[in-house]
């Protein structure tokens, strides 16, 4: 019987039996009832220096034998996805390499792969909905010339750019016009209360009516330190870059507003963050 340790609240331990894991088979045959797909991570050298910012370091005969793991068990692979680390560790560079090993491997293996299409290669944060255009247009290309399938991610500069559901829907249509054969759309589900991550992640869900979105910290002590670190006024580029990345929480209305009687003051806007922080700025001066 295998057995874990827990952490209890009081910093005190139990050791807990974990029962027998059922017996599975690997198939036999190719799994015909369904299409199911594995979003696989990829495995980083555990020596090397993977911070943020850093080329990432993938061993990628670990990274491969998993792949070819799951498609043993008649599974096929969503590959380059979040799953992967991708943009979490995984750099442009490292994920265009992903996908064109992965493929080779899936036609080795006979297995079927789908990966991540994005605009995340492009490194200003704010651009045109052509450019979004044409930034999904590359990875897409780039994606189907390796031999995968093709899953539409949310772009952030999308999130950033739209105006309105015409804009997200010209940006779509002409994206799956340009591609040559299906394509899986990520579907993002409906945020639920106290779920927490990016604002610039979790701001690309549909929000519940009786949810708001809270910066924890807010937005405003975030960006006040951030400008104090710098030394001089943020860009707006700045702005968003850390509006996108700082961590927010889906709460009710009411909890919300009972966070901001407790701050003592209304938080920067985040759907106009540029221009709330300018306000904000001028009035602390």
């Amino acid at each position: 019987m295998a057995r874990t340790t827990l952490l209890d609240t009081d910093g005190s331990t139990t050791d807990v039996e974990l029962r027998d894991a059922p017996d599975h088979h690997r198939p036999t045959q190719p799994l015909v009832s369904r299409v199911a797909y594995a979003a696989a991570h990829v495995i980083p050298r555990p020596w090397a220096d993977n911070v943020p910012g850093s080329p990432a370091e993938i061993d990628w005969d670990a990274t491969l034998a998993y792949r070819r793991h799951l498609y043993s068990w008649g599974l096929g692979v969503a590959d380059a996805m979040d799953t992967a680390q991708r943009n979490m560790g995984l750099d442009a560079a490292a994920t265009r390499e992903l996908i064109t090993r992965s493929a080779e491997t899936a036609r080795e293996s006979g297995g079927r792969l789908v990966a991540g299409v994005n605009t995340d290669h492009v490194e200003d944060e704010v651009i045109s909905l052509d450019a979004v255009i044409d930034a999904y247009k590359e990875q897409l290309h780039f994606t189907e010339d390796a031999g995968a399938g093709v899953v539409l991610m949310a772009s952030r500069h999308l999130a950033r750019t739209a105006q309105s559901p015409a804009d997200f829907e010209r940006v779509y249509r002409e994206v799956l016009e340009a591609a040559a054969g299906p394509i899986v759309l990520a579907a993002l589900g409906l945020l639920r209360e106290g779920e927490s991550g990016e604002y610039g992640k979790l701001v690309q869900r549909k929000l519940p009516e009786h949810l708001s979105l809270v910066f924890v910290p807010s937005l405003a002590a975030l960006l006040i330190h951030a400008e104090r670190l710098n030394g001089a006024a943020l860009t707006e580029a700045q702005v968003l870059a850390i509006r996108d990345r700082s961590m927010v929480m889906a709460v009710p209305h009411s909890k919300a507003l009972a966070v901001q009687e407790r701050r003592g003051y209304a938080d920067v806007d985040a759907a106009d963050a540029w221009n709330s922080w300018l306000k904000l700025r001028d009035n602390r001066t």
